[in-house]
C-alpha cells in the first residue's frame, strides 16, 4: 500500500512541474547586458536560446526555457566566462 501512495505523490509532482506543457514552470534565463563581453560562446553552445544583439552582446531569444533545453541552458550559463547568464527557477 505505501508503495502505491508514494507513486501517486511522485506522479502528481511530475504533473505539477509541467509535463506536457513544453516548459518547466518558472525556469527562466536572461543575459546581464552590463557584464556580457560579446564573446559569442553562448550562441555557439545554445543557438536555440541565445543570439547576438545589434549592440554586439548576447541576449536570450526567449525568457522561458523549454523543457528539452534545461540542461543545455545550465551548461551554457556555467561556461560563460564572465557569468553574465542568469538562470532562475527550477
Amino acid at each position: 500500500m505505501k508503495r502505491n501512495a508514494a507513486y501517486r505523490v511522485m506522479a502528481s509532482t511530475v504533473v505539477a512541474v509541467g509535463v506536457g506543457s513544453g516548459t518547466l514552470d518558472g525556469m527562466k534565463v536572461r543575459v546581464d547586458q552590463s557584464i556580457c563581453t560579446g564573446c559569442e560562446l553562448c550562441v555557439g553552445m545554445s543557438p536555440k536560446l541565445f543570439k547576438m544583439s545589434d549592440a554586439l552582446s548576447a541576449q536570450a531569444i526567449r525568457e522561458e526555457v523549454p523543457r528539452e533545453l534545461v540542461e543545455e541552458c545550465r551548461d551554457t550559463a556555467d561556461a560563460c566566462p564572465v557569468l553574465a547568464i542568469e538562470v532562475s527557477g527550477v
